[in-house]
């Protein structure tokens, strides 16, 4: 009965050790999908992207991937946080259909010069240093 009870407390003890915490979207809040509502630049955003909004969608399970929608392709690849800043890694994989409108390469060229993020009230704004040049909305 003694090795029965020891050998019940090791298998507990290992499970605790293996078993990990989900984390929260309090601790990581760029979790989740967002949908762009505002991109600086000559033209707005409702005009550029009729057909489909861009999309970014971030994993608390794995914080150096982003992935998402320019309004025409989808692409994935890597990011890198620190605090509020933000990096958008090049190159990424991205399918490869004929976009008309210039707005994914508008999406796009905006995206690689983002260095820093907000997140308020369920709104992710993407800025450079201090200016606000895109604003999404979690879906």
């Amino acid at each position: 009965m003694k090795h029965f009870f020891s050998a019940l407390l090791l298998s507990l003890l290992i499970i605790g050790c293996k078993s990990t915490k989900p984390v929260s979207s309090v601790s990581y809040p760029l979790t989740g999908s967002w949908k762009l509502i505002y991109i600086s630049g000559p033209t707005i955003a409702n005009e550029r992207y009729s057909n489909q909004k861009p999309t970014l969608t971030f994993s608390a399970e794995m914080k150096d991937q982003v992935s998402g929608n320019t309004g025409c392709n989808n692409f994935t690849g890597k990011i890198q946080t620190d605090g509020d800043s933000i990096s958008f890694a090049k190159p990424m994989a991205m399918t490869k259909m004929f976009c008309e409108g210039g707005g994914e390469t508008i999406f796009l060229e905006i995206l690689k010069n983002v260095n820093r993020y907000t997140v308020t009230n369920n709104t992710l704004s993407l800025m450079v240093d201090e200016i606000e040049v895109m604003r999404f909305a979690r879906t």
